[in-house]
């Protein structure tokens, strides 16, 4: 198989008081996992050339986009507004449809989308990180074209 769709990327959350996962519904965007890393300037005046070591990661706010849903019991913007107005982290889990987590820990900012004629409605949650991005692979074994 070479690459992967989109389809089924679920991003699922949970407060601080609660034991498991809530996946939220209808999202429509994932932002970019992961980020740079400084780079830290260690050239000395007997260099001719500059000389870096890397410094710290800076990943920023993730903003995930979706549909605005309020109207709906299991909705992902009341989900989402309880955690930003509670002002505490949430644990959230971003799950690739091949099984790869993403896991991390983050402040909740909600805003909603500008609306145009004959168009949906929709909001961003900007997660703001308090904790190391995880990555847990899948340790299945990929089979295919075995037989």
């Amino acid at each position: 198989m070479t690459g992967l769709s989109t389809i089924g990327i679920k991003l699922s959350c949970k407060a601080t008081s609660e034991s498991s996962f809530t996946d939220l519904p209808n999202l429509i965007s994932v932002p970019e996992i992961g980020g740079e890393k400084s780079k830290i300037d260690v050239t000395t005046l007997a260099d001719s050339q500059e000389k870096f070591i890397p410094g710290i990661k800076s990943v920023g706010d993730m903003e995930f986009g979706f549909l605005y849903d309020a109207n709906q019991t299991a909705s992902s913007y009341k989900i989402l507004n309880k955690i930003e107005k509670s002002e505490k982290t949430a644990a959230f889990k971003l799950t690739f449809p091949d099984g790869t987590e993403f896991t991390f820990d983050g402040y909740v900012s909600l805003k909603t989308g500008s609306a145009e004629v004959d168009d949906k409605l929709t909001f961003t949650a900007a997660i703001i990180p308090n904790s190391l991005i995880s990555c847990s692979l899948d340790t299945t074994e990929d089979t295919e074209g075995q037989g």
